[in-house]
């Protein structure tokens, strides 16, 4: 499991705020937590690449 990297819901709610229509702001939610959930490297990940 991914651990979450932003709070999805609060940015999307900040996004539609903004003035973004809802789907375009929870869409892009969407897409932000994925890739830096895919990308980031987190302490396990670091911890693992010391052990090495």
């Amino acid at each position: 499991m991914i651990p979450a990297v932003i709070d999805t819901l609060k940015f999307a709610d900040r996004l539609k705020n903004a003035g973004f229509p809802p789907p375009q702001a929870e869409g892009l939610a969407r897409v932000l937590g994925d890739e830096l959930g895919e990308r980031m490297v987190t302490k396990r990940d670091l911890d693992d690449a010391v052990q090495t």
